[in-house]
């Protein structure tokens, strides 16, 4: 980053040839600039980590039981009816 009081390369004829422009952006300025990336760009893709399950006898079990409960008060209300 230049410092301000830096002094600009002059040409021959006593002309400044560039300036330096010190520009800073609020969070506002911050996030358009995030929004034009996006535009141009797309978003970014993150490979996410497949975590390492293991399988739950007792949690089956459980669940197979209660589906198998399911099944049964459906069938005593069909006969019911």
């Amino acid at each position: 980053m230049a410092v301000l009081n830096d002094m600009p390369q002059r040409s021959g004829y006593e002309e400044v040839e560039e300036h330096k422009i010190n520009v800073v952006l609020n969070d506002i300025g911050k996030a358009f600039l995030l929004l034009e990336d996006y535009y141009a760009n797309g978003a970014e893709l993150i490979e996410s980590e497949v975590p390492d399950v293991e399988y739950d006898f007792d949690a089956e079990e459980y669940y197979r039981s209660l589906h198998e409960d399911e099944e049964r008060e459906r069938a005593e209300r069909k006969t019911s009816i």
